[in-house]
C-alpha cells in the first residue's frame, strides 16, 4: 500500500513577487522536513514537485539531504491557487501586504469562500487536476514503494477534502491550518485514497523559530 507524504513548502516571502522562492528559515524548515521523513522509513521514495518557485526550492533541498532524486520534470498541477487574483475577484482588498495576520487571514478566507461557492470552473478545475495529478503519481510507484509530493496548503487541502469527501467549504478551515514544512500522510488502498494523518509538524518544534504558518 502506497504511503503518500505531501510535504509544504518551507517559509517564503508571501508578499513578495508572484512567484517568489524560498527563505534561510524556509530552507531550515525544509532540511526538518527532510530528516523527518528519513526518520519515518519512506520506501524508496518517488520526489514530486509543483512548478512554483518555493516548491521547487524544498524539493531540492529535501533531495540534496536525503538523497532521493527530484523527478523531472515539476508537475503544475500542484501549482498552489493564486490568491492575489482571488482576492481581485472576491474582495475589496487587493492586497495583504501590511496587514495585520488576522486581517489577512479573515481577507482569504471570505475571498476563498467566494471563489469555492460563486459560478465558474477555476475551483473545480484545480481540485480536478491536483487529483488527476496525484493520480498519475500513484501510477508511477511500484509495490513497496512511497511517493513525496512538495507543493503549497491550498493543494493538500484540496486533496485532503478528497480523501475524507468533505464538502467544499471544509476547504478553507483546512488550508487556514497550514504550516510550512508540515507533512501529510495519505494512504492508496484497494479502496481508494485515505488521510492517515494532516499538517503534522513535531518535528519543527525542536526551534521555536521553525514554526510558521505563511
Amino acid at each position: 500500500m502506497p504511503v503518500i507524504y505531501l510535504v509544504r513548502h518551507g517559509q517564503t516571502d508571501a508578499f513578495g513577487d508572484k512567484d517568489p522562492g524560498i527563505t534561510a528559515l524556509g530552507q531550515r524548515q525544509a532540511e526538518a522536513a527532510g530528516a523527518e521523513l528519513i526518520r519515518r522509513g519512506a520506501r524508496r521514495p518517488l520526489l514530486v514537485s509543483g512548478a512554483l518557485r518555493r516548491q521547487i526550492e524544498s524539493a531540492r533541498v529535501i533531495s540534496s539531504g536525503t538523497a532521493i532524486p527530484l523527478a523531472t520534470p515539476a508537475e503544475p498541477r500542484f501549482n498552489e491557487f493564486d490568491h492575489q487574483a482571488i482576492l481581485a475577484a472576491h474582495s475589496q482588498m487587493e492586497t495583504l501586504e501590511g496587514r495585520d495576520n488576522r486581517v489577512v487571514q479573515a481577507a482569504l478566507d471570505e475571498a476563498l469562500t467566494a471563489w469555492i461557492s460563486g459560478p465558474g470552473t477555476e475551483w473545480q478545475r484545480f481540485v480536478d487536476g491536483a487529483a488527476r495529478a496525484l493520480d498519475d503519481v500513484l501510477r508511477r510507484t511500484s509495490e513497496g514503494r512511497d511517493a513525496v509530493i512538495v507543493t503549497s496548503g491550498g493543494i493538500i487541502a484540496a486533496l485532503c477534502m478528497r480523501a475524507l469527501s468533505a464538502t467544499p467549504s471544509s476547504f478553507v478551515a483546512l488550508n487556514r491550518m497550514a504550516v510550512n514544512a508540515s507533512i501529510t500522510v495519505l494512504v492508496a488502498g484497494s479502496s481508494g485514497i485515505h488521510l492517515l494523518s494532516y499538517n503534522d509538524h513535531a518535528h519543527l518544534r525542536g526551534e521555536a523559530d521553525l514554526l510558521t504558518y505563511r
